[in-house]
């Protein structure tokens, strides 16, 4: 699809030039303005995930919402998730998948620490470090 003008919850970051868009773009910003007219798009060409979900809030301010890959019906079935889910229970669900990431990350080996350590202190005797 060839986009000549943007529909109005559409964006473009400074240095954007977006030109083709192989998704509904007009259908998704529109689904998106009919769960919140505040919410609208912003488009940065360059970034891994170039469409970023803004809200022009009550008080004036910008924020951020959240940030995708693609502009498709994802975008419409997250905006719905977080407006019936309170976002004490978002919080805990995205918390334990940050615990649970950071549990594949185990402590090191002391015993290679200690080797690494040794061989570390011995190169630095040699060249002359300390």
């Amino acid at each position: 699809m060839l986009v000549t003008q943007l529909p109005e919850g559409l964006k473009l970051a400074n240095d954007s030039k977006m030109v083709f868009v192989e998704s509904d773009l007009y259908g998704i910003v529109e689904r998106l303005q009919q769960i919140d007219p505040n919410l609208y798009v912003v488009f940065h060409e360059k970034h891994e995930k170039p469409f970023t979900v803004m809200e022009r809030c009550a008080d004036g301010v910008l924020r951020f919402v959240a940030r995708y890959e693609e502009l498709d019906a994802r975008i419409i079935e997250h905006m719905q998730y977080i407006l019936k889910v309170p976002f004490e229970e978002r919080l805990k669900k995205v918390e334990k998948e940050i615990d649970e990431a950071n549990s594949l990350y185990e402590k090191p080996d002391e015993e290679i620490l200690d080797w690494l350590a040794t061989e570390m202190r011995r190169d630095m005797l040699k060249y002359g470090i300390v």
